[in-house]
Order: structure tokens, then C-alpha cells, then sequence
């Protein structure tokens, strides 16, 4: 069972205002969801980029533009001036990146005027970012996933790649494109995978309206009758080609208070129940960090009808579960998952906590406490650094065991893990992380098995369960020495290369009608010619309607 603690009222009413200052209708006349109506829709060919590889930094304008950044009359103009002011100030056009950096780079940028008032300024990374291999972000529920992050008040782009058989690196041409919308009802979640998805797209600017809608092929049937990269989620990009696949996406959140820069840390305890009674009735647990928590989230695997109850502070929260109408029996383990966001701390490194674990009735503690800190390095020129092709943040993976006895002799009592993420103007490579160890209960404890790894995307609770990409291993020998404060010093030089970027670039088309081919409005025909042609067909549908909601309608 999963219990989200969402962002404070104003975030949200903030989150409604950008719609409201923006002038965007969020109303719709049919059954489909769109986010906004109309969306910003940024095209290359209108800023002279139609052979560069700048959909990255497209897709990220239109998400801030949508968010409610920039200046001009309306959102189009707003996410048109983002485009340019990224391309001629803070990033280099000519090179293939990500849109979260293209984000990030903006948002830290004297060219935002909203620090401190607009909310949106969260970025968080999901998918298969990898440095040649771009396969399909294989999660079953993704387009669910998508869909739901749009409906509460979340910015998204996906990021997707054109399957190649003949491409020994696994999928080519990787392309940004900014999400709006699905086939699903206009409501605040959906429990099921939509079957289509609305984009608006920076390379296929001859299609229109600027919204397009895709099918989804069947998950376990990619691309039909034609080669594929694995299971996943495809969809109809061109007809007459393969299908291409999600591999990730990027969005854009608010959080409270309008905090610039914000850091998101999770942290995991997997636990036994040996208490003294034959069953737990209840869960108490607490979370905490060493700046504020601007808004969390805390979930347990174990089934339970009965909401968790919670006590705030500036810096800490309370949880306790009532888990009576699903007692735990000893010998049973459960998993308790917290995630926070909070300012960043460039000076002390920002810390998470699931401290003072105890089951009830009889107050009986399982594990000890534990505070994980992670401290970065700055590239040099810290933020407004020179624009490094394919450049982006990315996720720190942590995790230990904790033992009764030096020898490991299993079960262990429990087991940590943690995530972190840094932002593209910190090293990926270098990390101190700091583990500090409340020793309630019995004891002695003993730990284990520290293991250090890299994601570049983030982790969902399902997904740092089963992650086991380590690059550091500590402690993986016995005797294990007693449970205290340590710290670890990651240096991966040289292991974390940046993972590929977006690299699409338009066909240039050498004639009219071949793929990339730029039509003028008024081009009706597609002739690339605006005549008495296309005024004679516009002629022919004056006055029509077809619209079947107008009775009037003839």
C-alpha cells in the first residue's frame, strides 16, 4: 500500500494560477485529456535550426513556457523567447543534450525572472539513459505513469528513440518531445494505460494541428511484423517507417515555497518483526533531514485498509501505521519507503533519516536508525558553466545491511538504501557520503555490505528494490565491524561518461513533399506554393461546419 503526502495547498493553487496568468484554456470539447489547449509549440524551422539537433532544448522551452516562464503576450511567444535565449546565452545549439539540462541551465539563469515565486522549479529524471544503448523504458504501467504526472500539475517530455536493426548500439536518432495529453477522461488520476498519447513535436513541423496524437502498439507486441528492441511502449511516429519507443522522460514539478533548486533523497528500511508478542498491530516511524521538508511521501509494502496518521515540523515527520486489520507476524519483513524534497545545501550536503522505528504494542525497535548525508562537487564554473555536449544531472544509489553478529549469520536485522540526485554543473564521479547511525535498541550491531551506485534516472520505489548496478562495494568481507559513523569518498573517474543525447535532426528535403518539407499556412494543397489554388479551396469550404455538438450545423 502507498500513501503520498502531496505539496502544500499553495503549491497547488499555485499550480492552477500558471494556467490563469497564462490565458491557457484547460477546458476541453471532447473526451480526450489535454493539458493545455492550446500548448506551447516550439519549431525549429522557425528560429533557422531546421538541421540541428536542438529538440532537447525545444521540448524544454515549451515545459517552462507551459510552467508560466517567460515574457510575451501568450504561451507560445513566452516558450519562443526561452528557445532563443538558451540557444544564443547558455547552451550550445550546434551540439546534441538533454532537455532537463536545457531546464535547469534556464531556471538558474539571470534570464529567470520568477525565482522565488514561481513553484516550478523541480526536474527529475526517469528512464534508460545509458552512454550507446538506448533501449525501451520496459515498465508496464509508463503510459499510466505519464498520463497521471500530467493530471497533478507536473510539465512532461518524452524521450524517444527510432528502432534500427542494423544499429549494433540499439536505437538512433533520440528525440525530445514535449507530452500534453492521452485518450483518457478528464479526471484527477486514471487507474489504467491510455492507448494514445498528444505531443507536440519541434522536427515535423508539416504536420498539423501542433498537437499530433499516437497509438501506442501492444506492450508485448512492439512495432508489428517489423524488428524491435525489446518490449515496451511504441508508437505510430511515421507510418511508413519503424515505430519508435519511449525510453524516458523528463518533468517539471512544483514544490513549495518556490524554493530555486531544489534536491529530492529517498531512503528505504527493510525490516524482520521478531517482537515479543506474536503479532504487530501497529508502525511508527520517523523522517527526517537537515533542512526543511518542503513536501514528502512515506509508503509501506504491506497491505493495510487503515491511512497512516501524521505529526509535522519544520524539518521532521512523524508516521504511524495501524496495521491491526493485517497484524505482522514475527518472522514477516516490511519496507518502508520515504521520499523528500528539500532546499539544497551546498555547504553541509543534504541528509535523510528514517530514525526511531518501533512496532506496537510493546514499543519493540528492530533496527537502528541511520542518517545518510551525500555532499557533491562542482564542476568548475559551478552553475553557469560553459555547455558541455550531453551534459545532465543524474541519481546516487546507496544501500548497507545491518547485523546482530560480526559473522552476517542471516537474517540480517535489516537493510538501508538511499538516492540522491546532483544537478549537470556537479561531478558525476565524485560523491562524499556520510552514514550516521542512531544505535537504539539491544545491540551490538554490526554493518555490511555498503554498496555505492549510478543511475541516470530516478529510481521508483519498485525500482531501487531491484537495483544492482554497484560500482563500490565496502564491508563485503566478515568479520563486520560494529555499526558507527562513517564516511565514503566515491571517485569514479573516467566510469560515468555522459549517456548519449538527443540527436534528431530533420531530413532536409530536396524536394516538395519529402519528409521535412516546411508548407506555408495558407499552402492548402501542399504545393508548396500559396495561388489561387488554395484560395479556390478555401473558397469551397466558406462558411462550412462541421462541427457536431451545433444543431445549426449543415
Amino acid at each position: 500500500m502507498k500513501i503520498g503526502k502531496n505539496p502544500s495547498f499553495s503549491t497547488i493553487v499555485a499550480c492552477l494560477a500558471v494556467f490563469a496568468i497564462s490565458g491557457i484554456s484547460t477546458q476541453q470539447a471532447c473526451a480526450d485529456y489535454l493539458k493545455m489547449n492550446p500548448p506551447p509549440d516550439v519549431d525549429k524551422v522557425d528560429h533557422g535550426h531546421a538541421t540541428k539537433p536542438t529538440c532537447w532544448v525545444a521540448a524544454g522551452s515549451n515545459l517552462l513556457a507551459g510552467a508560466g516562464y517567460g515574457d510575451g503576450n501568450n504561451v507560445q511567444e513566452r516558450a519562443d523567447e526561452i528557445y532563443n535565449e538558451i540557444c544564443k546565452n547558455l547552451c550550445d545549439c550546434n551540439k546534441t543534450g538533454w532537455d532537463d539540462t536545457a531546464i535547469q541551465k534556464w531556471l538558474q539563469s539571470g534570464f529567470n525572472t520568477q525565482k522565488n515565486t514561481n513553484p516550478y522549479t523541480l526536474v527529475r529524471i526517469y528512464g534508460n539513459r545509458t552512454t550507446h544503448q538506448r533501449y525501451p523504458y520496459s515498465r508496464t504501467d509508463l503510459p499510466q505513469l505519464v498520463g497521471n504526472h500530467l493530471r497533478r500539475c507536473n510539465f512532461l517530455s518524452l524521450s524517444s528513440s527510432k528502432v534500427d536493426c542494423n544499429d549494433v548500439n540499439v536505437g538512433k536518432d533520440g528525440h525530445s518531445t514535449a507530452c500534453w495529453g492521452d485518450d483518457g477522461d478528464d479526471v484527477n488520476d486514471i487507474n489504467t494505460n491510455p492507448d494514445k498519447v498528444k505531443i507536440s513535436d519541434s522536427d515535423y513541423w508539416n504536420i498539423s494541428p501542433p498537437v499530433q496524437t499516437y497509438t501506442y502498439d501492444d506492450y508485448n507486441n512492439p512495432n508489428p511484423d517489423e524488428c524491435n528492441e525489446g518490449v515496451g511502449w511504441y508508437f505510430n511516429y511515421n507510418e511508413s517507417d519503424d515505430h519508435r519507443y519511449i525510453d524516458g522522460y523528463v518533468t517539471l514539478e512544483p514544490n513549495t515555497d518556490a524554493f530555486p533548486n531544489p534536491r529530492v533523497l529517498t531512503a528505504s528500511a527493510r525490516f524482520n518483526y521478531n517482537g515479543g508478542l506474536p503479532f504487530a498491530l501497529d508502525l511508527h516511524y520517523k523522517i527526517a533531514s537537515n533542512k526543511r521538508i518542503l513536501s514528502y511521501r512515506t509508503s509501506i509494502d504491506w497491505d493495510t485498509n487503515n491511512a497512516p496518521t501524521f505529526t509535522e515540523d519544520t524539518n521532521w515527520v512523524n508516521v504511524s501505521w495501524d496495521l491491526s486489520d493485517n497484524p505482522v507476524a514475527i518472522g514477516k519483513t516490511i519496507t518502508v519507503t520515504a521520499e523528500i524534497v528539500v532546499p539544497y545545501d551546498d555547504v553541509n550536503g543534504n541528509s535523510i533519516s528514517i530514525d526511531s522505528v518501533w512496532w506496537g504494542p510493546l514499543n519493540l525497535k528492530p533496527i537502528p536508525g541511520a542518517v545518510f548525508r551525500g555532499r557533491h562537487f562542482e564542476l568548475p564554473g559551478g552553475p553557469g558553466m560553459s555547455y558541455i555536449p550531453n551534459m545532465c544531472g543524474g541519481y546516487i544509489v546507496c544501500a548497507c545491511m545491518i547485523f546482530s553478529n560480526s559473522s552476517g549469520a542471516p537474517p540480517p536485522v535489516g537493510e538501508y538504501r538511499w538516492v540522491l540526485d546532483y544537478d549537470y554543473y556537479q561531478d558525476p564521479c565524485r560523491h562524499d557520503i556520510t552514514f550516521e547511525p542512531n544505535l537504539a535498541g539491544p545491540g551490538p550491531y554490526y554493518m555490511g555490505y555498503f554498496r555505492f551506485g549510478h543511475s541516470y534516472g530516478f529510481l521508483m520505489d519498485d525500482e531501487l528494490q531491484t537495483f544492482n548496478n554497484w560500482k563500490t562495494i565496502v564491508y563485503s568481507t566478515t568479520p563486520f565491524p560494529l555499526l558507527g559513523t562513517r564516511t565514503f569518498t566515491l571517485d569514479w573517474t573516467g566510469q560515468l561518461p555522459y549517456p548519449k543525447g538527443q540527436d534528431l535532426v530533420n531530413p532536409v528535403p530536396q524536394q516538395c513533399g519529402d519528409p521535412g518539407t516546411y508548407y506555408y499556412g495558407g499552402d492548402i494543397n501542399k504545393d508548396c506554393k500559396v495561388d489561387w489554388q488554395d484560395f479556390a479551396l478555401f473558397a469551397e469550404g466558406w462558411l462550412g461546419c462541421t462541427d457536431p455538438a451545433d444543431p445549426n450545423c449543415l
